[in-house]
């Protein structure tokens, strides 16, 4: 018996042994869902039947397998496609000192200001999952905002560095500066070097990169794998190199652990290998080797992000439905509010002077994805379907959206504008009959990507003055403005950030501070007797919510001080009583 097939052997008697005696203990400790009620099924009895499964798969398979290649035992692909070339282009050496550059000035951007507030949704992760062990993060999910790879690799930097800011941001910037090779990485799949280096550069300098990866939360991570993935299985559906099928899995496996949006680019995956067993059909080809390795591969992948949340699946099911049902969780992507929250974004990246040139930027992105699909059209619907998918979900069953769900859009966008760059230039040129060398094309469109990165870096002085959340200089405000008997207001979204700076300031609840959420609870706390000054953040939610506490602040508090956010709503608010009249 070969040693592979021992291997098989053992690992498939390993995993049916857990299944069946797996301990279930530990299962019935774990926190329980935020509402309350217990999941209508046990989880870890599905987990137990997966080990079991694979435990079999695997023996099947030892048997099946009488030597030669772990090719030879699975039905292997015969897409081939030769790799874009362009007739002019610098070195590969040329271009791994230039990304080298480019990703040290990613690392740079994402460095400054990375002590800055931390904001509500960063914070409320590292609360509530601090006291979490690690089985209890990756086995329970008790909160939207436990986007798995961020908590626990969040709780390991912490364990050692502290609930620190930058501590807490680590991650989220490491997988930040990690996109940008990778960026460049899957450009080459249909553009030059230099092209591939200008997509790398204005995702490096993009404001809302910047942002995210600044954001204690999964969605750089989601980026990062997202864009592998995708690059990966294109690669593999070309060459049919078993690393490449091997790092797929990997990769969207760690995608479905970083997002529950990974989902959706695996489902746009899928739809991508449909298609091209289809474009193989019609090439006269026979789709079947490439169908039985898709089905294969695919078939591991979703059975192992299955695994990863099975002892979750309902505690999440429930926890997704009734938050984003809420209105108070987004918007509807059909409606003005969604795209004028999108329109105010993008402004943000580029400043207000973008909406004057909205049109022509998205007729040469258009261009651009032209380009994109007549170069590499698994690709292009690799990066757009997943997009398309999620649209089509929200929007059929009315969830409320948030622009962030659309992040993959990035990366989209940068490729597709440099495509567009490029061609409108040589287009232009050879109109003109200037265009006597492919490099001078080349020269005159890395000129204009220059110039958009650089307004791209115009925007990011105003981004590091301003925190997400501006904790720390309102507590400040409120210690020197506090007066004597006065008594702080945390009002239902202020409460968790505040509780998380309160202890750095050392305020002590009940005396120096209370939080409340209702309005019975602020009349209660006025009965007290003590002079109050409130505090809001993210009152969009305080309106759809609690539209009576907040009519009540309104009559009876006037603002008297704002403090700034870059979080859309995320300004504080600052209440004192008016003067009786």
């Amino acid at each position: 018996m070969t040693p592979l097939r021992w291997g098989l052997v053992v690992l498939g008697i390993a995993l049916l042994l857990l299944g069946l005696f797996l301990p279930t203990g530990w299962y019935d400790t774990l926190p329980g869902s935020a509402a309350g009620s217990a999941p209508p099924f046990r989880g870890v009895l599905l987990l137990q039947a997966t080990f079991v499964l694979e435990g079999a798969v695997l023996l099947w398979a030892a048997l099946r397998y009488h030597g030669g290649t772990p090719r030879d035992l699975f039905a292997v692909s015969t897409v081939r496609e030769q790799p874009f070339s362009s007739a002019w282009d610098i070195d590969d050496r040329a271009a791994v000192i230039a990304l080298a550059a480019i990703t040290a000035l990613a690392l740079a951007l994402r460095l400054i200001a990375i002590n800055a507030d931390l904001w509500l949704d960063e914070i409320a992760p590292v609360a509530r999952y601090r006291d979490f062990s690690p089985l209890a993060v990756v086995t329970t999910y008790v909160s939207a905002n436990n986007h798995l790879l961020n908590t626990l690799l969040v709780k390991l930097v912490t364990s050692v560095a502290g609930e620190r800011e930058w501590a807490i941001r680590l991650p989220a910037v490491l997988f930040g500066v990690a996109t940008i090779p990778v960026m460049y990485w899957v450009a080459r799949l249909a553009t030059s070097r230099v092209a591939s280096l200008g997509v790398a550069l204005l995702l490096a300098v993009s404001y809302h990169h910047v942002f995210f990866s600044q954001n204690a939360r999964g969605y750089s991570s989601y980026l990062f794998f997202s864009l592998l993935s995708t690059g990966l299985l294109v690669r593999a559906m070309e060459s049919d190199r078993t690393r490449l099928w091997v790092a797929y899995v990997v990769a969207m496996v760690f995608n479905f652990a970083s997002l529950l949006h990974g989902g959706f680019v695996f489902a746009g995956h899928i739809v991508v290998g449909a298609a091209m067993a289809l474009h193989q059909r019609r090439l006269g080809r026979s789709p079947r080797p490439l169908v039985r390795r898709l089905a294969m591969v695919f078939g591991i992948t979703g059975f192992l992000g299955f695994q990863l949340y099975v002892t979750m699946m309902a505690q999440a099911y429930g926890v997704l439905s009734r938050t984003y049902a809420s209105p108070a969780s987004g918007m509807s992507v059909t409606s003005r509010a969604f795209a004028s929250d999108f329109i105010r974004g993008l402004a943000e990246g580029f400043g207000p002077g973008l909406l004057f040139g909205a049109v022509p930027v998205m007729a040469i992105a258009g261009c651009g994805f032209i380009v994109l699909v007549r170069r590499k059209w698994t690709l292009a619907a690799g990066l757009v379907m997943p997009l398309a998918l999620l649209v089509g979900l929200v929007a059929l069953r009315s969830l409320a959206a948030s622009p962030r769900f659309f992040l993959l859009g990035l990366p989209v966008a940068d490729l597709a504008a440099v495509l567009g760059v490029f061609a409108v230039v040589e287009y232009a040129l050879r109109r003109g009959n200037r265009l006597r060398s492919p490099a001078v094309a080349s020269a005159v469109a890395g000129g204009i990507i220059l110039l958009v990165a650089l307004a791209s870096v115009m925007s990011l002085p105003a981004y590091y003055r301003t925190p997400k959340q501006a904790y720390r200089a309102t507590l400040d405000y409120m210690r020197a403005e506090n007066r004597p008997g006065e008594l702080i207001v945390f009002v239902q979204n202020a409460e968790q950030g505040f509780r998380f700076y309160s202890e750095r300031a050392h305020l002590i609840e009940g005396r120096d501070f209370v939080a409340l959420r209702t309005l019975p609870d602020l009349e209660k706390v006025r009965a007290a007797g003590r002079s109050l000054v409130l505090v809001t953040t993210l009152e969009r939610s305080l309106v759809l919510e609690q539209p009576d506490l907040y009519s009540r602040i309104v009559e009876g508090w006037a603002p008297v001080r704002r403090f700034p956010a870059t979080i859309h709503g995320g300004e504080i608010r600052v209440w004192r009583a008016r003067a009786a009249k």
